[in-house]
């Protein structure tokens, strides 16, 4: 009974069937499907093809998962989830990447580990692959350099 999910989708159709199937199974009250279309962004430099980022989002997100815009739409076209919103992730929240095993999700990944340091990630074995990132407690960070063998750092 708590908590609230928030969609982004950038085809207004899309959007549309799938808040017709929230109201249809009574989960519209946990849910919002925001239309976003996609915009050129800059960041670092670059221009990037992603979705209008809605002021409608909470200021700070538990849970995110990734799994749009098609890879269809271009290059790395997942990346700036990353730039664009781990900016507003509380501190204990979990980022969920789909398509994990495709060779552009891998190097956002790497990009990602790299720009946030204070994450770290983990790869699921699924249907298509799904990373996991999320930020290490201190006590975890102890943990994981104490259980690290020489043969681990070498």
């Amino acid at each position: 009974g708590r908590g609230h999910v928030y969609s982004i989708e950038h085809l207004p159709d899309f959007a549309d069937k799938t808040r017709q199937e929230l109201a249809r199974h009574g989960l519209a009250a946990y849910a919002t499907v925001l239309t976003a279309p996609l915009v050129r962004h800059d960041i670092k430099n670059e221009v990037w093809l992603w979705y209008t980022v809605p002021t409608l989002l909470p200021d700070e997100i538990d849970l995110l998962v990734i799994d749009g815009p098609p890879a269809t739409t271009g290059h790395l076209v997942r990346y700036p989830a990353g730039p664009l919103l781990f900016k507003h992730l509380s501190p204990y929240a979990t980022v969920f990447l789909d398509d994990a095993f495709r060779s552009d999700e891998q190097e956002i990944v790497d990009r990602w580990v790299l720009e946030f340091p204070e994450y770290h990630r983990q790869v699921k074995e699924t249907q298509r692959g799904c990373a996991i990132l999320r930020k290490e407690t201190q006590e975890e960070v102890l943990r994981r350099c104490n259980s690290l063998s020489i043969a681990d750092v070498a």
